[in-house]
């Protein structure tokens, strides 16, 4: 993995009071000159219980583009944000990750089940 940026999501209280920083790192895997500015996401958190940093989330399915928008909370352990173009399917798809505590989501795709059609019955 090549690393092409990091950021800084959130930070979070350690046990010992410290506010520990919690990253979102962009890579790259194979040759440069790639058509995308990166294809691999990782968030790295910091676990209280052991003490260390934790991958609580990998994404290798973008074809991403940079900027990328970070929007950090107002206080340590907050909720945070991060928006970027995606080409994976070939054409530019705006994508949104939602951080809360060590989890991350994507937010802002439809429910493959909720978008099924529903057929009255007459």
């Amino acid at each position: 993995m090549h690393i092409v940026t990091w950021f800084e999501l959130n930070r979070v209280i350690d046990t010992d009071g410290s506010a520990k920083p919690q990253y979102l790192l962009i890579g790259t895997r194979g040759p440069e000159g790639q058509p995308c500015d990166f294809t691999l996401m990782r968030v790295y958190t910091w676990g209280n219980k052991a003490q260390r940093y934790e991958t609580a989330f990998v994404a290798s399915d973008v074809c991403g583009r940079l900027p990328i928008k970070v929007t950090e909370p107002a206080a340590p352990g907050g909720e945070a944000f991060f928006t970027f173009t995606d080409w994976s399917k070939g054409a530019s798809e705006q994508r949104t990750y939602h951080m809360q505590q060590t989890v991350v989501r994507r937010v802002g795709v439809a429910n493959p089940k909720s978008t099924r059609q529903k057929h009255a019955h007459r």
